[in-house]
C-alpha cells in the first residue's frame, strides 16, 4: 500500500463511469479556466474496481477537497460530513490530468447562458424598481415645492426637504 499521489487541488466530482472491468472518476476545480494549455481535470482510472455506483454517489459532488492516490485504492474527503474519508479500491489505480472535453465546454456555456439569464432578469428588475424610485422622488419633490409655495414659513422648511430630495435623486440617476 504506497501512497502514489496526494492533493487539494480539487473541488467537484464531475463524473464518472463504471464498468466491469474498469472504472473512470473526473474531478475538476471549482473556477472554470478555458486556457487550452492547462490541464485542470484529475482522471483517476480503476482497474478492476471492487466498489459499487453506490459508493461512488455517497461522495458528495459539490465539495471534494482533499485526495489519496496509493496503489489500490483511494481515499476521498467530500462534504461537510465525516472526518474519515471514503474509500474506493481497485486491483490497481492510475491517474493524469487532462485537458476540460467538448462536453465540457458545452456544460459551461450552458451554465453561463443560465447565469447570464437570471442576471438579465434581476437587471430588469433593478432598474424598473430605480424608476419607480426616481418616479417616487419627483412626486415627492412636486409635492413639497407646492407646499413652499404656500406660505413663507413653509418655504423655509420645504427648501430644505427640496434639496435633500434632489441631491438623492441625482445620486440615483447617476452621472
Amino acid at each position: 500500500m504506497t501512497k502514489v499521489f496526494e492533493t487539494d487541488r480539487i473541488g467537484v466530482l464531475g463524473g464518472f463511469e463504471i464498468g466491469p472491468r474498469y472504472a473512470r472518476l473526473l474531478f475538476y476545480p471549482y473556477g472554470f479556466d478555458p486556457d487550452p494549455g492547462l490541464k485542470p481535470v484529475l482522471a483517476v482510472t480503476f482497474l478492476a474496481p471492487r466498489f459499487a455506483t453506490a459508493e461512488v454517489e455517497a461522495l458528495d459532488p459539490e465539495e471534494v477537497f482533499h485526495i489519496e492516490i496509493f496503489d489500490d485504492h483511494i481515499r476521498v474527503w467530500s462534504g461537510m460530513g465525516p472526518e474519515e474519508p471514503n474509500c474506493l479500491y481497485a486491483e490497481s489505480i492510475t491517474y493524469q490530468w487532462e485537458e476540460y472535453g467538448l462536453e465540457d465546454f458545452r456544460r459551461r456555456v450552458v451554465q453561463l447562458e443560465t447565469t447570464y439569464q437570471e442576471l438579465t432578469g434581476d437587471l430588469r428588475q433593478c432598474n424598473a424598481t430605480r424608476e419607480d424610485v426616481v418616479r417616487f422622488l419627483g412626486e415627492s419633490i412636486r409635492r413639497a415645492e407646492i407646499k413652499a409655495a404656500i406660505s413663507d414659513d413653509h418655504h423655509a422648511r420645504q427648501s430644505e426637504a427640496i434639496a435633500a430630495l434632489q441631491r438623492v435623486l441625482q445620486k440615483i440617476k447617476g452621472p
